[in-house]
């Protein structure tokens, strides 16, 4: 421990005052470049394939879909460094205008999608598509309401033995819109609780077709119950109307193969040839079909599931008790549990077994959204070719509970691809987003596990001229071709999630906890460690000890298996405990004391504590918490951390500063750290990686520049490296490389400055024409465009060129020195020139560019090329006359407060059916949600300025 406590000090003092200490006079020097030619790894960073760029979701809103839009929308997509499209049919709740030529399955649609699958085909996108109309979940027109989800429904009555009972027993209720009813049984039980089964009697036979019972019924109190299921009514509700449907049975695996053939195989057929080439990827997005616990056969699969049969304990789904609450509870633990295969069996493996033999992938987001979650996230989790997860653009926080169950099946499945539906948008922040304020929120993610986005969303715009155009009803952050920066800015951060894709896609996670734990769970993982999340089912099935690691058959490893905080564990799941211990496992939790099923009950409670008291012996959790069994031990009562660090494992990352976020991955004998400020304000900090012996290297996915590290150190077997972080900064801190030495220390170069100009103007300003502002204007100073006068300035939204000169004298750059153009800030994304000579696109701050290579003595002529966002023009369209019909103002009641949030298009305007000129002459936006009113605050937009030529020198300290 002695090195590890000198690391630390150093580790800590450094921290406090390193920026204070490091800036001292020294020779000027710079970082030597790596020389990387013929790297695979180097060149798929700088020049990422398409298998590591983004999707994006593409929405046709309600049969609104044109051949000139379809090849419009591709080719942008493909512009802008996109590798292919995940296509859904929206429409229900999500779209009020409608083109009724179009409809699903129709010639017309059938051709549309025949067409963009070749479309796609022609400019190297992937293709893919949800495995129904709407997005939840396997619905349509074709689906039989016998073959539809089922519900259990009953109706009691109530009789007083003895004596004979002849009536006509009540049918339960159900949907008259559906009207379908089927019977399952008829069973009587005593009034009293609890009931007891030998008081559970089958009555299901007495019972004629019309529902006439006759009984002799014995003495007492007694309660007939007559059981039947029904259809649970749920349709695929946000498709177009000509697609809507009822939802298939998911317990039933004939009723999905008709599914299958009512909707699936029909797009497979348009697809032809492209099938498993161009179209590669079928969805099942996140469920939202809710519940279903009956299907016909349901009976005979549950005795074939938990060993008996389920009759005498149905009045159990009545909330009776039977026999016991213990044994009610037991039961229903094994209704829940059989319900649960059967959507894994059926419906799951169903839809992954037929995708997989028509040639494609089967994408699957694993999870329910809402509380109905009627299977296990992680138990249908292997079914899927492709696993997603979601996450909704900051201050939303939804779906990021999704993420790190996601990212933990992928890596315990061995599945190399995490995606993710990616920066989904709440309608009160609509437009308001650009690349940067994105990108912190996409880092959250990779930090997570994600390592392929999936853009939410880019909805199909049918129209040539209408900008922005069509919307996903309020949903969504807006990507496609008519957002202000998607070809002007866009492309610059498309390729810096690529960079970031390509590398996260590589080698394999590093974690060293394995949480075993049922559904979805994030655990509060130590800080500095990182780990996965486990089923029961990849524990028994995949899970092995080597070398005291738990291993997974794909490579993936941990040093420890954390289970839950219960004392309930079926016979399975002990077995499996105990035999990994035995094999040198360390196990962290408390003993278990039985199982939580009735199958094989009780001889399952005796077999659990057997296991327990072999395993755990005396360990109790409070006077002995560590037992040793065979070559591994088990753990309870002690913290994570310290089991951890008596262990001699110690944590995978430290850091000065705990806001920043962090991934580890490993290929070969390759380590790679994802680190990201999520910070608005640039960090210098430490961080001590458990790494030693190699040269860390820092890999920047914003310009693809690989450089040594500029200050490291090795220290105790680890490795100290000092990072510069921008705002909402990133870098890949890799190490591949042997050391020779422990390094030059840990005192970065300092940046001195040696002269600053400031480009004051005045500035020649140029309008984006067909925007409502004038062709030019001159400015003396820089201003927000919104502080303007002009309306058609105050309300633009789109691209400018600003225009300056300025002069530099002969001596004004000294040698080993580099100028920088500083535009300070910047609303929202600009392009640099300088002297005729493209300096980039800067689509993140700081807005610096290096000047150096462009800039001349004398006179030099700067051009920027700013833009900004949507919603000041759509504001300054408010102060103009309407020329669109408008329904009523929605509110958002998913959170507090129900905000208004604006008014959707009810119709598509004439004029633009017919490509005639506006009737608003004033208005320049056209969009089909209205978000905003006259009275909506303005965004400040522009190059605010102010902008500076700073020339500085880079020193090394002096010394050793």
């Amino acid at each position: 421990m002695k090195n590890t406590n000198i690391e630390r000090a150093l580790f800590f003092a450094v921290a406090c005052c390193a920026v204070a200490a490091l800036r001292v006079a020294a020779a000027v020097t710079r970082p030597a470049a790596t020389n990387d030619s013929g790297d695979l790894l180097v060149a798929g960073f700088k020049n990422p394939p398409g298998s590591a760029r983004p999707l994006t979701f593409w929405q046709w809103m309600n049969g609104c879909v044109t051949k000139e839009g379809i090849t419009a929308d591709l080719e942008s997509f493909k512009r802008v460094g996109l590798g292919g499209t995940q296509n859904f049919l929206v429409g229900g709740s999500e779209a009020v205008i409608t083109d009724p030529s179009v409809e699903v399955l129709n010639p017309k649609w059938r051709e549309l999608m025949r067409f963009a699958i070749s479309e796609s085909a022609r400019l190297g996108l992937s293709f893919g598509t949800h495995n129904c109309p709407g997005w939840s979940a396997s619905g349509g027109p074709a689906v039989k309401v016998e073959a539809s989800m089922q519900q259990l429904v009953w109706t009691t009555e109530d009789f007083n033995g003895p004596g004979l009972f002849s009536d006509v027993l009540p049918r339960p209720p159900v949907d008259p819109k559906w009207n379908y009813y089927a019977d399952i049984a008829v069973l009587a039980v005593t009034t009293n609780q609890p009931v007891a089964l030998t008081n559970v009697i089958d009555l299901t036979g007495r019972m004629a077709r019309d529902g006439t019972l006759e009984w002799d019924a014995p003495a007492g109190a007694w309660t007939i119950i007559r059981f039947g299921h029904t259809t649970t009514g749920r349709t695929n509700g946000t498709a177009p109307a000509s697609g809507q449907g009822l939802e298939c049975d998911k317990l039933s695996r004939a009723a999905v193969d008709a599914f299958w053939a009512g909707y699936p195989a029909q797009i497979t057929a348009i697809a032809g040839t492209n099938t498993g080439r161009t179209f590669q990827r079928l969805e099942l997005d996140s469920y939202e079909a809710g519940p279903q616990d009956w299907t016909p056969a349901l009976r005979e699969l549950f005795r074939q599931h938990c060993g008996y049969d389920l009759l005498p304990w149905l009045p159990a789904l009545t909330r009776r008790t039977v026999q016991s609450p213990e044994l009610t509870a037991r039961f229903l633990y094994d209704w829940s549990r059989t319900v649960s295969d059967l959507f894994r069996e059926n419906y799951f493996n169903g839809l992954g077994e037929l995708t997989r033999k028509a040639g494609m992938q089967f994408l699957l987001e694993p999870y329910a959204t809402g509380p109905d979650e009627p299977f296990d996230t992680l138990a249908v989790s292997d079914t899927a070719d492709l696993l997603m997860c979601e996450f909704w653009q900051k201050p939303a926080d939804w779906g990021w509970d999704s993420v790190k169950p996601i990212a933990s099946a992928a890596h315990t499945l061995g599945k190399p691809l995490v995606l993710a539906e990616a920066f989904t948008g709440q309608p009160q922040y609509a437009w308001q987003q650009d690349p940067y304020a994105l990108k912190s929120t996409g880092d959250r993610a990779f930090c997570l596990g994600v390592n392929q986005l999936v853009l939410h969303a880019s909805p199909h715009q049918p129209w040539k001229d209408a900008a922005p155009g069509m919307t996903m009803g309020w949903w969504g952050t807006q990507f496609g071709r008519g957002q202000t920066w998607w070809e002007h800015g866009g492309p610059e951060w498309i390729e810096y999630l690529s960079r970031c894709q390509f590398l996260l896609q590589q080698g394999r996670f590093v974690g060293d906890l394995c949480y075993l734990t049922a559904g979805r769970m994030t655990p509060k993982l130590p800080a500095g460690y990182d780990g996965d999340t486990c089923g029961e089912r990849e524990l028994v099935m995949r899970l092995s000890v080597q070398d005291k690691r738990l291993v997974l058959p794909d490579g993936m490893s941990y040093r420890v298996l954390v289970l839950p905080e219960q004392k309930l564990m079926t016979p399975e799941v002990a077995r499996t405990v105990r035999e990994l211990v035995k094999a040198g496992a360390t196990v962290l939790g408390p003993k278990p004391a039985g199982s939580p099923s009735l199958q094989n009950y009780p001889a399952c409670d005796r077999e659990v504590a057997e296991i327990a008291d072999e395993v755990w012996g005396d360990c109790d959790g409070v006077n002995v918490r560590e037992h040793g069994y065979g070559q591994g031990k088990v753990i309870w009562g002690k913290p994570l951390a310290l089991v951890l660090l008596q262990m001699g494992i110690e944590p995978d990352v430290r850091l000065a500063q705990d806001p920043l976020l962090w991934i580890h991955r490993r290929m070969s004998d390759t380590d790679f750290y994802f680190i990201s400020n999520p910070q608005d304000q640039p960090v210098e900090t430490l961080i001590s990686f458990r790494v030693d012996g190699k040269v860390p290297e820092l890999w920047h996915p914003d310009t693809g520049s690989i450089e040594p590290a500029p200050g490291w150190q090795r220290v105790a077997g680890r490795t100290l490296t000092t990072l510069q972080l921008d705002p909402g900064g990133s870098v890949f801190v890799v190490f591949r490389r042997a050391a020779t030495d422990t390094g030059p220390g840990l005192v970065p170069p300092a940046k001195i400055m040696l002269n600053v100009l400031e480009v004051a103007g005045p500035w020649k300003v140029e309008f984006q024409a067909g925007r409502g502002a004038p062709g030019k204007i001159s400015l003396d100073r820089l201003i927000s465009w919104t502080d303007n006068p002009d309306p058609g300035v105050k309300y633009f939204s789109g691209t400018a060129v600003y225009r300056a000169s300025f002069k530099v004298t002969r001596g004004f750059i000294p040698p080993d020195s580099r100028a920088w153009l500083d535009l300070g800030d910047v609303k929202n994304v600009a392009s640099v020139r300088l002297n005729g000579k493209d300096l980039g696109t800067l689509w993140k701050p700081p807005f610096r560019v290096d000047a150096t290579p462009a800039l001349k003595p004398g006179q030099n002529r700067l051009e920027v090329k700013v833009t900004n966002l949507w919603p000041n023009r759509m504001i300054g369209d408010e102060q103009e006359p309407d020329d669109c019909e408008w329904g009523n103002v929605e509110s958002f009641r998913y959170v507090p407060g129900n905000p208004a949030i604006g008014r959707p298009l009810l119709r598509i305007p004439r004029w633009l059916q017919d490509g005639t000129p506006r009737p608003a002459k004033g208005r320049q936006a056209f969009t089909t949600f209205k978000f905003f009113t006259r009275d909506s605050p303005l965004l400040e937009s522009g190059l605010l300025g102010p902008v500076k030529l700073e020339v500085a020198a880079e020193v090394r300290p002096a010394g050793p």
